[in-house]
């Protein structure tokens, strides 16, 4: 399969406060890249960030101890431009971000985020998407 090569030598990040849809989420995306990082809400994603330099963020928004959007800010204000990715319940305005590449509306469905992490390492590499 084409997007298992693309993306089984880099890591990712999935910051998600809610247990079930980390482990789940975490689990599909073990199949596919090198190394996955599990955070538990902004401020453990952002530590992870720096402790890892993953090459893709997937990230809920309303979590406890710092929200995604602001964690979002913070990676974004670093200068780095990797593929970051948004997961939420809300399908609004109010929950979208200018700073990531893609929101994807949960229940998340495993080949649509496939889709999307496909798509965006695809853009960010310079090969199309």
């Amino acid at each position: 399969m084409p997007s298992n090569g693309l993306l089984k030598n880099l890591t990712v990040l999935l910051v998600e406060d809610e247990k079930l849809p980390r482990e789940s989420i975490g689990r599909f995306l073990s199949t596919k890249f090198a190394a996955v990082h599990l955070a538990t809400n902004g401020l453990e994603g952002l530590d992870l960030f720096k402790l890892n330099h993953p090459d893709v963020v997937i990230t809920d928004l309303e979590m406890p101890a710092m929200s995604g959007i602001e964690m979002i800010r913070r990676i974004r204000g670093r200068g780095d431009t990797l593929p970051i990715i948004i997961t939420t319940g809300y399908d609004d305005d109010q929950h979208r971000c200018e700073l990531a590449d893609r929101v994807l509306i949960k229940p998340i469905i495993f080949s649509t985020l496939l889709d999307a992490l496909v798509s965006c390492v695809r853009q960010r590499s310079g090969s199309g998407g």
